[in-house]
Formats: C-alpha cells, structure tokens, sequence
C-alpha cells in the first residue's frame, strides 16, 4: 500500500517496477520482518534520502565556492532493541544526529554510553572543523577518519558511526535507488506510461513558469533574493516531499488519522550578531529541542516564550501519543 502510494503517478507499470527493485532479495518466502525492512527502505528513500541525494548531486556539480560532503549516520538508534519501540534491525532514525552534533551524550551523561560519547565528540570534531576552514578533516580537533569530498564522479561519503575506522568510507550511497526515484519512474511518467492528466494530484500544469518571482517586482534587493533562495532549497528538499507524504497518507490510511503543521518560532540563530539574519524562520528540526522540553532542562539558553511553546507541543505530542 507504501509503495503504491508513491507511485500513484506512474500507475501500475511505476508500481510494478518500483516494486521489483525493493523485493529483489525477498526469495519465494519472505518473512515479516524482510517486508517491514523494505517498508522502511521505501518510506525512509522517498522522503529523507533520495530528496537529500538529488541536492547533494546538483550542489557538488554547480557549486562554485564551495565543498560538498555527503554522510550516513548508521548508529542504532537509542529506541531499538528489546522492550523499545523499535526492533533491534532499526537503524539511526530522521535527526537522530543532533543529540550528538550538541553534546547531549555529554550533557546528560546517565542516557548515554560511553559509544554514544566518543560518537559525540567525532561528530562535533567533523562540524566543527567545517564550519572553521570548510574541511571536516582540517582545523583544531582531531578525526577519527578522513571524510573524502563528494564529487560529481566520485560519490563517496562516511558512514558515521561509533567504531569508525577506514572501511567507513563509502561511495554511491543507495544509487540504485536512488536512480529509480530520480530517472528511471519520472521517464515512465513522461513516455506516457503512469498515471497523467487531470487524475495527478501534484501536476504543475496551473504553475506558472515565474513563481517565485512573482513577488520580486522589477528591482529586487538582496535580501529579497536570499529569501527566495532560501524557499527554494525549503521546498525542494524538505516541505514538498512531507507534503506529498501528507495528502498520501490522508487520502490512503486505513486505520490512523493526519494531522500537519507548520512550525513558525524564530531559530535562536537569527537575529542582530547572530549567524542567520532576522527574517529567518525556523531551522530544519527546530522542533525537537521544544518536544523533548530542552526550554525545561536548559532553561539559561531558552526565555519564558520558549518555555511556552515547549509546554505547547509537548502537551500536543503526548496527547497524540496516547489518544491518537
């Protein structure tokens, strides 16, 4: 039901090829656990990695002053295993990277082993160094592996993880895939094989060809021009692809309702001094520092507003939890 669900615009030939490639090492007899693996292949390809592939391709062939670095986080996640929601085959979950990217190992230390510290202290090392000198692998802190440049001919990137040694080092992460979702379905829809015309619930056929333009007027400043930027790359890789998700999910789920939001408070990082400029609204995974109440438990970085919007999605969240 997933995967016919993404592939509703390319009909049953779309499906059946789609299908094909997720279930090719199934066997005669898969069990549950085979399908729910690939479940989450297809959910996790369609929404997060195939979205962040494409935009890793198109920075590293037409960038021109700056590096490209792609990255795997394979660490399991913290909410796997025996008795945790998630079986022990689940590895790293969407943003499962930010705990360690700001310390939290180190900062509540009791939630934590001593894999997920040194894990912490490789990652912030490798940000650390790029926002410096815009190398991972050059500046102050030291590495555990060098991470190779992703280029438009090489494709490697680094599966980061706890014990990292130099087998760590990757290349065309899930290409195959990648390629299905990017080349080998939208040519089934253009040669007239998918599911066209007035039934395609994402056509672009009432868009026209200037819209984010449309606002700019005959001599736009520069801000004006950065914000539009700034939607583009929103769009492109994050609010469309769970958008889509969304209206496939209302109009397909059996047995669970939809609910969306926008998330509006101001990042922390914009303003006067700060890195992002005062117009900037939320940052990619802004949220969860807000779910799991960090306002509460680091109440020197957060003001009373935080504390409230916290107060809000969590009371949010844990309904939904428990009541659905």
């Amino acid at each position: 039901m997933l995967l016919a669900a993404y592939t509703k615009e390319t009909g049953q030939a779309g499906f059946e090829v789609a299908f094909t490639e997720y279930s090719s090492n199934w066997g005669s007899t898969p069990t549950q656990t085979t399908i729910k693996k690939a479940a989450v292949d297809i959910g996790t390809d369609f929404l997060f990695l195939v979205p962040a592939q494409t935009a890793i391709y198109l920075h590293a062939a037409n960038a021109r002053s700056s590096r490209t670095f792609s990255y795997l986080l394979s660490e399991p996640s913290l909410l796997s295993g025996p008795g945790k929601p998630y079986n022990d085959w689940v590895g790293a979950d969407h943003a499962d990277d930010l705990q360690y990217v700001f310390g939290k190992p180190f900062t509540t230390p009791k939630a934590y082993g001593d894999r997920h510290r040194d894990l912490s202290g490789y990652i912030i090392a490798y940000w650390t160094n790029f926002a410096r000198t815009g190398n991972p692998n050059q500046g102050n802190m030291q590495v555990p592996v060098n991470w190779p440049e992703f280029t438009s001919t090489g494709h490697q990137f680094l599966d980061i993880h706890a014990k990292m040694n130099e087998s760590s080092v990757g290349q065309e992460m899930r290409l195959r895939f990648v390629r299905l979702w990017t080349s080998t379905l939208p040519n089934l829809q253009s040669r007239g094989q998918g599911k066209a015309g007035a039934d395609n619930a994402y056509s672009t056929s009432n868009c026209g060809g200037s819209s984010f333009d449309v606002v700019w007027g005959s001599n736009p400043s520069r801000e004006t021009i950065k914000k539009t930027v700034v939607e583009i790359g929103t769009d492109y890789i994050f609010l469309v692809p769970t958008q889509a998700a969304l209206y496939l999910h209302a109009t397909n789920a059996k047995t669970g309702r939809t609910y969306s939001y926008l998330f509006s408070e101001p990042s922390r990082m914009g303003g006067i001094a700060r890195p992002y400029p005062s117009w900037m609204g939320a940052d990619h995974a802004d949220d969860l520092q807000y779910v799991f109440g960090k306002p509460f438990s680091s109440p020197l970085g957060y003001w009373p507003r935080h504390r409230d919007v916290s107060g809000y999605i969590i009371a949010y969240w844990t309904n939904f939890a428990k009541t659905g």
